[in-house]
């Protein structure tokens, strides 16, 4: 994808490479294995909808979860996958607890 994924995620990949299902009673989050970033990515058209995005997954349904650089500072996005464009997009945390903190985990 020729973007270097951020430590704190790296670190969740390490733990799991992904998981899937519900994390609270009604937050249901896929996060994708790193054999599958790249592809889903592709499959998403990512780089032409929202470039300089990686999408990390999803809600299961029509929302995409990634992040975004700035320089050495990432941000965490949640963006509808259908409509996904730049506007579209929520900066919503710095760092992967925030952003679960932003899914009410």
């Amino acid at each position: 994808m020729g973007r270097r994924l951020p430590e704190d995620y790296r670190q969740v990949l390490r733990d799991s490479d992904g998981l899937e299902g519900f994390v609270a009673p009604e937050t249901y989050l896929s996060l994708w294995s790193t054999s599958d970033l790249a592809s889903l990515n592709e499959a998403y058209a990512v780089g032409e909808f929202l470039p300089g995005v990686v999408l990390l997954g999803t809600d299961g349904g029509d929302t995409g979860y990634g992040f975004t650089s700035r320089g050495r500072q990432n941000r965490y996005i949640i963006v509808p996958l259908v409509g996904m464009s730049p506007e579209t997009a929520r900066e919503v945390a710095d760092s992967f607890s925030e952003f679960l903190g932003s899914l009410g985990l």
